[in-house]
């Protein structure tokens, strides 16, 4: 009998009416892989499972609708009931003699070596879902993972755990790197091995560090050996610094070491010496010196702070910085120097710079006082005396413009020069006072104005009044001053000046000076008050130099008379050629 129907009509029946997918619940038929024609679930599963069992190598999971002979596999893994094993990347699927192969290789490596899944999956391109049933019988390494990072076979590793027992039984004071002693242990291994190990211990005195460095065994007794250790190193330490204190006078002490137990133990062992000092000071570290050392350093620190001040002309009568390292750099003990600078003995430096400075201030004063009084006080006083003996008023009033004018132009801005130059004007009020003597005296038209801005310059800068020997004193200088300038003037008409200011002088408790054509008022002025003989000598000398008739003897007799007189006034002999 012929079919009912022929394959085109086959054909078009499946397309019509495709069948509903199969499930284990409610298996089916489903399309061939033409499309053409309908299968038996059955018949495809058997033919999947014998696929799985015999394909010597890996079957790609897009290759099974054609080897199967199906239109579609997404029915095929659910309604399978047994096992699939597939690739790392699920794409091919691995039979059964792949995964034995596979299997022996695990179990072979586990028998020899710690076993890393991670690369073994990966070498072998298989699940680790498909591995897992390889993994029955070895032994599980995790050591914080949730899935196995190791295997190994349980003889592997009871033998390795064995060793490391070895090794650290032997240890029993010393830390021990068990990563250097087990180099191809994985570190999660030997942590675990270890580990187990340690628990075992019931008193839980043995430790494992987890470092960086490896895995670091602590055995019991390393707390107790490394106290004992630490108690003899600080002993011995402190013996060190006790015999440094007897020897030295002074030692440092490191920041572990406690300064009293240094101080009773250096009292205990020589009770004849008196307690050491401890120096303590938050940066610059601490130290413990014996009291005539103590004494030594400050005196000589005091003693270098006090030259380097006066070497820099320093003001502050603190230890700065610069002068910290300085004093530090200089001496021979610079630490104990550096901790001493840093306590309240510094005091004791810091005083004696300010007692320096008041003392160099006050010298200073001093030696500005006398020459103000010397070139400024006492000249100004004299020559004021010598200008109100004087009767003739128009001389009077000559006198003292000369005057004015000698101190406007000359004496005061050679004080000031002179007193810039011996550093004096270092003090601003000083040198602002100064200034201004020099400002108001440029500006001054007659000697009364001399007088007066001297006066207020003495008022405002406190300056004491000269002694009576001491205007006595400036005045035989600078009558030996003029004395001196005789003797090398070769005019006559200035000889013969300065000799009637040196006589009239001799009559005066001033001084006298004049220009040159005041001289016939200035002879009249001595006719008043001097000698006749003298007076007649003045006058005969004037009428020769008039007529142009001088000569060296007359003049050498001019310069006789005039060391005379002061030899008389002082009662010693001026060497005025010298």
């Amino acid at each position: 009998m012929a079919p009912v129907f022929a394959s085109p009509d086959i054909a078009a029946l499946v397309a019509a009416f495709p069948p509903p997918s199969p499930t284990k619940e409610h298996p089916g038929l489903v399309r061939s892989f033409s499309g053409n024609n309908l299968l038996n679930l059955e018949t495809v599963l058997n033919r999947f499972r014998r696929l799985l069992e015999t394909e010597p190598k890996r079957i790609k999971r897009s290759d099974l609708p054609s080897r199967l002979g199906i239109e579609r596999l997404d029915w095929l893994f659910d309604c399978y009931d047994g096992t699939i094993h597939y690739s790392k990347d699920k794409q091919t699927l691995l039979p059964e003699p792949e995964l034995e192969t596979i299997g022996d290789d695990l179990r072979d490596g586990a028998q020899r070596h710690f076993v890393d899944l991670s690369s073994f999956v990966t070498q072998a391109d298989i699940s680790i879902d498909s591995l897992d049933a390889h993994l029955a019988g070895l032994r599980r390494f995790s050591h914080g993972t949730a899935s196995p990072s190791y295997v190994a076979s349980e003889e592997y590793a009871n033998a390795m755990k064995e060793k490391i027992i070895s090794i650290i039984n032997d240890v029993t004071s010393d830390k021990i790197n068990l990563s250097s002693k087990f180099s191809d242990v994985p570190k999660a291994v030997l942590v675990e091995l270890t580990e187990e190990i340690v628990n075992q211990d019931v008193d839980q005195k043995a430790k494992l560090e987890d470092t960086q460095k490896g895995v670091v065994f602590v055995p019991a007794g390393f707390e107790s050996a490394q106290e004992e250790q630490r108690r003899a190193a600080l002993e011995s330490t402190y013996q060190t610094l006790v015999n440094s204190l007897r020897s030295d006078g002074f030692c440092e002490l490191p920041d572990d070491v406690n300064a009293d137990n240094v101080c009773s133990k250096y009292s205990t062992q020589h009770p004849e010496s008196d307690a050491p000092t401890v120096l303590s000071t938050s940066s610059a570290g601490r130290a413990i010196v014996l009291q005539p050392m103590l004494d030594h350093v400050l005196e000589k620190v005091k003693s270098d702070a006090l030259a380097l001040a006066e070497k820099r002309h320093a003001e502050n009568t603190t230890i700065d910085k610069q002068m910290e390292r300085l004093l530090t750099e200089e001496s021979s003990h610079p630490n104990l120097v550096s901790v001493l600078l840093h306590t309240e003995h510094v005091k004791h430096i810091e005083n004696a710079l300010a007692a320096r400075m008041d003392e160099r201030v006050n010298e200073e004063r001093g030696r500005f006082e006398e020459l103000f009084q010397t070139r400024i006080m006492v000249p100004a006083h004299l020559y004021g005396v010598g200008a109100e003996c004087v009767k003739d008023a128009t001389l009077k009033q000559h006198l003292e413009q000369y005057l004015c004018e000698h101190f406007r132009v000359e004496v005061v801005p050679d004080f000031v020069t002179l007193a810039r130059y011996q550093g004096f004007l270092t003090d601003k009020a000083r040198a602002s006072n100064t200034e201004k003597l020099l400002q108001t005296s440029t500006q001054a038209k007659m000697f009364q104005d001399i007088q007066s801005t001297i006066s207020k310059s003495v008022k405002k800068q406190k300056l004491e009044s000269p002694a009576n020997a001491q205007i006595r004193l400036v005045k035989e200088q600078i009558l030996q001053q003029k004395l001196k300038a005789m003797h090398k003037m070769s005019r006559g008409s200035d000889v013969l000046q300065d000799l009637i200011w040196i006589l009239l002088a001799q009559r005066s408790e001033g001084l006298f000076m004049s220009s040159g054509k005041d001289t016939s008022r200035m002879l009249k002025q001595y006719q008043l008050v001097g000698d006749a003989d003298t007076a007649r000598k003045l006058q005969r000398w004037r009428d020769l130099l008039k007529a142009g008739q001088e000569n060296e003897e007359e003049l050498e007799e001019m310069r006789r008379l005039a060391g005379e007189a002061i030899k008389q006034m002082y009662g010693t002999e001026i060497n005025g050629g010298g």
